[in-house]
């Protein structure tokens, strides 16, 4: 008897596990189904498939699903305690189990190049680390070809990790290898991610990526003395940008960034107009620089009295506009545009010195008298009134130092760490505008004297 209900137990319990099974394998089938209508299953599994992959996989069949999911539940609460190393072997294996779960593909990428980055010691360690994350997410991109998503994030680790300025040599050391800037490989993949024959899906922060990454080529390209590029990538980045607010006209960071590049352009078309002299070339360069300096006009004539970093763009693009027109036809064909620049800069100049008197502790409003100044000597020299032109420069000059000293007295504060720009700025033009009052004194102590002699 005992036999016989011994037996009995040992065929439930066989029962019991086929059910369970069986069980698992209609969830499972359930789950690939599912990721099948959302688009999101791997074309082909056994593409660069390795043995310990072809055991993860082909093996387990119907039930590395079920595992991945119980491994990646395992995995939050690893990353929740910051096992960083044992977190790493879990996507390894939950990457081998669902390959097309792109998700671990970037969190296991994430987790490399940064994660780990940040406890590696030496310089070289955390660039072994990064570049690991590097070829995980190309491998992710290998395994999933129709995921714009891992590009998307392939060109975000280029933009944000190889090129972050804590770590200069990173940038310069991908140059060597590859010979190309982290941010020339980001475009790339932000490109091949947003190509819509490709990847129909489309999301507002790919036109985001791609604003970012033109913005920063063109300051590359400036820093480079790279004229053509740094125009370019301006005109794409404020393009992008543009979208970016059709979408959501909320931002403002779009809105504000679409003002600050195109007074970038003007500069820079300014430049260009001037290095030509005459001709189609420098004609095509003073029609851009009139748009936009009136597109610099028409984006901070919407707005309140008080915004005066929109009105200082404006002033200064048009103040661009008449030293350019000037060294292409003259002193007297830019004289209209330099009233229409001085009237822009005085009223700049006015509201900076009403809002510094409303909230003295904000060196910023200094800073754009100072700015206003500056830009009204040039004016000053068109009109060839140098004695004005070096009354300006003293008034900046004096805004200047002041906004030095102010921001300086903040200390090792925050409030300091908050200006560390705006510091870093008038350090730069405190000594060219000296330099300028010192060469106009200098002039001036050599001309005779009013009614003397020679």
């Amino acid at each position: 008897m005992s036999d016989v209900s011994g037996s009995g137990r040992a065929f439930l319990a066989v029962l019991v596990a086929i059910c369970l099974l069986v069980a698992l394998y209609i969830a499972q089938a359930g789950i690939t189904a599912r990721r099948e209508s959302e688009g999101i299953t791997e074309t082909d599994i056994f593409e660069a498939m390795t043995p310990e992959t072809f055991a993860t996989t082909v093996l387990l069949a119907g039930f590395r699903g079920v595992l991945a999911d119980m491994l990646w539940l395992r995995s939050i609460k690893m990353e929740d305690e910051k096992q960083w190393f044992e977190l790493q072997a879990l996507y390894e294996l939950i990457t081998q189990l669902q390959p097309d779960f792109e998700q671990v593909w970037d969190f296991a990428a994430w987790n490399l190049a940064y994660n780990i980055f940040f406890e590696a010691g030496s310089l070289d360690e955390k660039w072994d680390w990064l570049d690991a994350g590097r070829a995980l997410l190309v491998e992710g991109i290998a395994r999933n070809p129709r995921s714009y998503f891992l590009r998307w994030k392939l060109g975000e680790l280029y933009m944000r990790k190889y090129a972050d300025r804590t770590y200069p040599a990173f940038a310069e050391r991908l140059r060597r290898q590859t010979g190309k800037h982290p941010y020339e490989h980001a475009l790339q993949w932000f490109t091949d991610a947003s190509d819509p024959g490709r990847f129909p899906a489309h999301t507002h922060l790919q036109d985001l990526s791609m604003a970012q990454i033109h913005d920063r080529l063109a300051e590359l390209a400036h820093s480079e003395s790279r004229l053509e590029d740094e125009i370019a990538h301006l005109e794409e980045a404020i393009g992008w940008w543009w979208i970016v607010l059709r979408e959501s006209p909320d931002n403002l960071v779009g809105d504000k960034r679409v003002s600050q590049l195109s007074g970038r352009l003007a500069p820079a078309y300014s430049a260009v107009a001037k290095q030509a002299g005459s001709g189609e070339e420098a004609e095509r360069a003073l029609a851009k620089l009139r748009e936009v300096a009136d597109r610099t006009l028409e984006l901070w004539g919407g707005y309140v009295e008080g915004d005066l970093e929109r009105l200082l763009v404006a002033a200064v693009a048009r103040t661009e506009l008449v030293e350019a027109l000037a060294a292409v036809h003259g002193e007297q064909a830019a004289m209209a545009e330099v009233s229409k620049a001085e009237e822009l800069l005085n009223i700049l100049k006015t509201q900076a010195a009403e809002m510094y008197a409303a909230h003295p502790l904000n060196p910023e409003f200094l800073f754009y008298g100072g700015e206003a100044a500056r830009s009204l000597a040039r004016c000053a020299l068109i009109r060839h009134d140098e004695g004005a032109a070096n009354e300006f420069h003293v008034e900046a000059l004096k805004a200047y130092i002041m906004v030095n000293e102010q921001i300086m007295g903040f200390g090792n504060s925050i409030k300091r760490v908050d200006y560390l720009e705006l510091e870093s700025l008038v350090g730069r033009l405190i000594p060219e505008v000296q330099d300028r009052v010192k060469a106009y004194l200098g002039t001036a102590a050599q001309r005779p004297a009013k009614g003397g002699g020679v």
